[in-house]
Order: structure tokens, then sequence, then C-alpha cells
């Protein structure tokens, strides 16, 4: 856990638990971008190693692990999304919108 934290690099990390917008359909809906270790162990967690590998494989960015609020502790699965950065705007943002 620590050696793949380490590889991670900040500018990513720091946005771990943080608060944004995403556009579903004509909406904005608010999201919690979350790391690896926010959830549980499962296909969702294996999802963003494998995507955080391949990006490191080749150089490139990777899309954003975001938790959809509301949704129900027995619908978790559906609870999760991954998002390119340009669908997310910052909370202050998505609240002019919303």
């Amino acid at each position: 856990r620590d050696d793949l934290l380490s590889r991670i690099s900040k500018n990513i990390k720091s946005r771990f638990r943080e608060g944004w917008f995403c556009k579903w359909g004509k909406e904005w809906l608010p999201v919690l971008e979350l790391g690896p270790f926010d959830v549980e162990p499962g296909p969702v967690r294996d999802m963003w190693l494998e995507m955080f590998d391949n990006s490191q494989k080749r150089g490139r960015g990777m899309k954003r692990l975001v938790y959809w609020y509301g949704v129900q502790y027995e619908d978790r699965g559906q609870a999760y999304s991954f998002v390119t950065t340009t669908q997310l705007i910052n909370y202050d943002e998505g609240e002019k919108k919303g």
C-alpha cells in the first residue's frame, strides 16, 4: 500500500476525498473523488489499480474515481464511476450551476 501511494503524484493524491460536481446527463451532481484505498477491496479498487499501472506504462493521465452522493449502501456497486478531469468542476462552480 505505501509503495503504491508513494508512486501516485501529489497532484492526484491532493484531490482524494475532495468534493466536486460531475456532469450526469444535463445535470451537475455532487461527487467525491476517491483513491484506491477509499473503497473496499473488489472490482472498483482492482479497476483503479489496473488503470494506474497502464497510465504509468504509457505515460498518460488517468481517469478519476468518483463516488456519487445519495446512492444507497446496498446499491454501492453503482455508486462509483471513472471520469475524466474535464467532466469535473469545483464545488463553488457546481453550486452556481446546481
